[in-house]
């Protein structure tokens, strides 16, 4: 198990909020939910492109695949919006003093000693 591997609470606070089976598809089943999820996160994290997710995770272009897919859906969306809602039902968070900050200020290379 990786650092970055959704733990035993995590994926049980998610895994209800995810695609029980391939709708309107036909073939094989989808790989394990929590493994794809696993992969994301290592790329998510670590930066690095696509094709040098680890084999633990699967094949790259089924991760990147199910993300893409899931992103156009809108999923992450959805399962953001219950999570928070959920805290917010079981009075876990404070509305009034949390925000998501996804700035990057970048310095001019003379603010670091560059001439």
């Amino acid at each position: 198990m990786s650092r970055h591997d959704l733990t035993i609470t995590e994926w049980n606070a998610i895994r209800n909020y995810l695609p029980k089976k391939r709708s309107g598809k036909r073939g094989r089943p989808w790989v394990d939910h929590r493994k794809t999820i696993n992969g994301i996160i290592w790329v998510l994290n670590a930066g690095a492109p696509w094709r040098d997710i680890p084999d633990c995770y699967g094949k790259w272009q089924t991760i990147y695949k199910r993300f893409r897919t899931w992103c156009q859906s809108g999923l992450w969306d959805r399962i953001w919006g219950r999570l928070i809602r959920r805290l917010q039902r079981n009075k876990q968070i404070d509305p009034s003093i949390w925000c998501v900050d996804g700035s990057i200020v970048r310095a001019h290379h003379s603010a670091v000693g560059g001439s």
